[in-house]
């Protein structure tokens, strides 16, 4: 029994909640069986009959084997699909975060350029359905500037669900979406993570959207207003600070 508990425990800490209650099943069906066939066994001495040892002889003792042995056949395989252990992040070859970096020091440099005025202003949003998040804003008030740096840490799913970096693509693509406005523009952005956009409301905002394996890296920048300033100008240099900003958001992302 203490066999018993120590395997479903290991079971139920890697999230393979499929391989546990096939273990709980037959154990189950181990006990009803164990205890059907003693108390044939006693029944059929207690009738002392001549024939007793031919009918303990015809005990289905040989075909419980296979009975267990298609069970196992059957149990074994549904919990493995259900599971999908090569999704876990401790499936050999997969190489995923399990924190998040500092983000107000991830972009202190960033911050420095952009918002000289404003002090970073760090929370741990929860990013529901997707994980912990790590999210730092400077208000630059002087200059009327504000810069977003946000990681969001996406996490298997365990039994029936996708990988961690799965999970993060379908962040990455609602990123985008929610991202962009009327009259945004939205280009790829080559060279940074696994997959970066950049996104832009001339005159307004600016902002790069990152990700690498199961993290999401979002980078905002709102501009200042500038009374006859060019819009297209404004936003060609907004562009080109915050996909830097990004570049250095994305370095201390560590997969292990």
């Amino acid at each position: 029994m203490v066999g018993l508990l120590a395997v479903s425990r290991w079971f139920h800490s890697r999230g393979l909640l499929g391989s546990e209650l096939a273990l709980w099943w037959l154990s189950l069906l181990l006990g009803v069986s164990v205890v059907v066939t003693m108390f044939g066994r006693v029944g059929m001495r207690r009738e002392g009959t001549g024939g007793g040892n031919a009918a303990l002889a015809r005990l289905p003792s040989g075909s419980n084997g296979w009975v267990w042995l298609v069970l196992m056949v059957v149990l074994v395989p549904v919990a493995v699909v259900a599971d999908r252990p090569w999704n876990a992040p401790w499936w050999p070859g997969r190489h995923e975060a399990s924190r998040l970096p500092d983000p107000c020091l991830a972009g202190t440099a960033a911050a420095s350029r952009l918002t000289p005025h404003a002090r970073g202003d760090g929370d741990q949003p929860l990013n529901a359905g997707y994980g912990l998040g790590s999210r730092c804003v400077w208000r630059d008030a002087e200059n009327g500037t504000t810069l977003w740096i946000e990681y969001d840490l996406a996490e298997w799913r365990g039994t029936m669900g996708g990988s961690a970096t799965d999970a993060a693509r379908e962040q990455q693509a609602l990123n985008r979406r929610f991202a962009g406005g009327q009259g945004s523009r939205t280009t790829t952005v080559g060279g940074l993570g696994d997959e970066a956009s950049s996104v832009s409301v001339p005159g307004r905002e600016a902002a790069v959207l990152v990700r690498v394996a199961n993290v999401t890296v979002s980078v905002r920048y709102l501009l200042a207003p500038v009374p006859g300033g060019d819009p297209d100008r404004d936003e060609t240099a907004a562009r080109s600070a915050v996909e830097q900003a990004a570049r250095e958001a994305v370095v201390p992302v560590r997969l292990d």
